[in-house]
């Protein structure tokens, strides 16, 4: 099964993914409030998870192991390095579409000058250069930040770091009523280095579910 190149049910469930991520940024069913709910902010909220997920299962699998860590080899490096290239391909050029479709609007606006290209450019790092561009960022900091702790220590060690991870992401989100916002450094990293929080403590527990699924098929 490791082996394989294709996994068509993982093909099937990112189709879906893809589908409930447009779901979650249009809400076709506004005009229901009760299921447009349940279906935008509920059910469609399943898709991120299951991207990061099922791109941790597709990268680590594909990466050699031994004694629970990653073996530092060549081989594991050159495989980090295309991958994140790909990744990097993409986002300059999603970024490049968007940038070209936004400078008019910032014109228009007086939004232009030095200010608005510093502005740009920590977006670009710190936060994605654009809004639905996160993910790739995300991701990009994510696996590189996981190959690095997982070719340091145990998967079975670091099985404990990623749940405790997700339980500072659902603190800090879905269940920010706690309080958990008014902790000063959450808040700091959290506005200023949002991209960064999510790599650490959403990519990163929820590509070790994939890892988990790579490395004990």
């Amino acid at each position: 099964m490791v082996n394989r190149k294709t996994y068509d049910s993982l093909d099937i469930v990112r189709w879906i993914s893809a589908l409930l991520v447009i779901i979650i940024h249009t809400n076709p069913f506004y005009k229901n409030e009760v299921l447009g709910f349940y279906i935008t902010n509920v059910l469609a909220h399943i898709a991120v998870p299951l991207f990061f997920a099922i791109s941790g299962f597709l990268f680590f699998r594909k990466i050699t192991f031994q004694n629970g860590k990653i073996v530092r080899s060549s081989q594991n490096f050159t495989y980090l390095f295309r991958y994140v290239k790909h990744l990097i391909i993409l986002y300059l050029g999603a970024s490049v579409f968007y940038l070209l479709y936004k400078i008019p609007t910032w014109y228009s606006i007086g939004w232009w000058g030095l200010h608005a290209l510093k502005d740009y450019i920590v977006s670009f790092f710190l936060s994605g250069s654009e809004y639905h561009l996160w993910y790739i960022l995300a991701s990009i900091y994510g696996i590189i930040l996981f190959y690095i702790l997982l070719s340091f220590i145990q998967f079975d060690m670091m099985k404990y770091f990623c749940v405790a991870g997700w339980v500072i992401e659902c603190l800090q989100y879905s269940y920010s009523w706690i309080g958990i916002e008014n902790i000063g450094v959450l808040n700091w990293l959290t506005s200023r280095f949002p991209v960064c929080f999510d790599a650490a403590f959403r990519a990163i527990p929820l590509m070790g579910v994939g890892v988990l699924c790579a490395v004990r098929p």
